[in-house]
């Protein structure tokens, strides 16, 4: 397997046939919904070889889409694979969702949003909230098409480059109310 982590693009062997796979944050939501947990949760029951069927068929289908195939063959080829011991698939769909929610080991790493005041609980099994990532798209002017065919490390680098844009260059951070303000606006309930 060669993960291309700029991108969230991983190569690999499946089916037959040198296959790609990303997971960009439509996916991501798709796949949050088909395994009842997010990303991170997942990532660990993977690791931690207590995954269930769903984990891994979905995160490998939701990776084929993802990666330029088209819906219904990633479903055809999923489905023939019926019969495949599913532990195989374990390390790319490790693999893939690394690629997605790390980003390039060169920049700097995917940053965790923080968490909220204590006003706003925290979602079951580490689940995303993707309303958060809609309105931040919105904020700073990128389509939520464009939006969800990112990986959550690029998303996190425009929104850093949007905040490095306003600063007028004396200062590279928000100041406190606007730290106030976009905390509360990723941390708004969905």
């Amino acid at each position: 397997m060669m993960p291309d982590n700029r991108s969230g693009v991983v190569r690999c062997e499946w089916g037959g046939a040198m296959r790609r796979l990303r997971l960009a944050i439509g996916e991501l939501e798709e796949l949050q919904e088909a395994t009842g947990v997010g990303p991170f949760v997942l990532m660990q029951r993977l690791a931690a070889d207590d995954w269930r069927v769903a984990d891994v068929r979905e995160t490998i289908r939701l990776g084929l889409i993802g990666g330029g195939m088209g819906a219904e063959s990633a479903d055809c080829l999923i489905d023939g694979m019926a019969t495949m011991d599913l532990r195989l698939g374990v390390p790319a769909a490790i693999i893939v969702l690394a690629a997605a929610l790390t980003g390039s080991p060169e920049e700097q790493q995917f940053k965790r949003a923080r968490k909220s005041s204590g006003s706003d609980p925290e979602l079951p099994e580490g689940r995303l909230r993707f309303g958060s990532f809609y309105r931040a798209a919105g904020a700073i002017g990128v389509s939520v098409t464009d939006m969800r065919t990112m990986t959550l490390w690029q998303f996190n680098e425009v929104v850093d480059g949007f905040v490095e844009s306003k600063s007028d260059g004396k200062d590279a951070g928000l100041s406190p109310i606007e730290e106030d303000q976009l905390g509360a606006l990723l941390a708004a309930p969905v």
